[in-house]
């Protein structure tokens, strides 16, 4: 695996990757304390080992307790794995979009190009492919965008 890329992807997805074990707990604290001021979820704090599970798993309905389940899997995950695996095998089952599924396959099919031959500027950008912040603020683009939308 490139460097550059699981540089780039755990600063985007999991700055204390190397620290924890599956479960970040101070991230935890933080996404509640910023949801709580905010008065709704503007922050989360899955790991990457929550992020494998869930890739991993038959889609579930979103709610606390599947979050809950998921960190307990999390855990298992990481005293199953060394990070490194774990690390390997989120980067080989993310979807980078445009159905490109794992590092490899983004590679290519954004640059046409091995993964061995990734740039640093290349692998952030593929970290950024796969923590879609539109996501995050899809729940406010139909009302903000809807005024434009109509003028169209």
């Amino acid at each position: 695996m490139p460097r550059a890329l699981v540089d780039a992807t755990l600063a985007a997805e999991d700055q204390r990757f190397f620290d924890h074990g599956g479960v970040d707990l101070i991230a935890i604290v933080r996404a509640a304390k910023d949801n709580a001021f905010a008065g709704r979820i503007v922050s989360g704090a899955s790991t990457v080992h929550q992020q494998l599970v869930k890739i991993s798993s038959p889609r579930r309905e979103r709610n606390l307790i599947t979050k809950f389940v998921e960190a307990l899997q999390a855990r298992q995950l990481a005293m199953r794995l060394p990070k490194e695996t774990v690390l390997a095998q989120y980067l080989n089952r993310v979807s980078y979009g445009n159905l490109f599924v794992g590092c490899a396959a983004a590679c290519q099919g954004y640059f046409s190009k091995p993964l061995a031959d990734l740039t640093a500027a290349e692998a952030a950008f593929l970290a950024a492919l796969s923590h879609p912040l539109w996501v995050s603020w899809a729940g406010h683009w139909p009302t903000e965008a809807s005024p434009r939308h109509s003028k169209a």
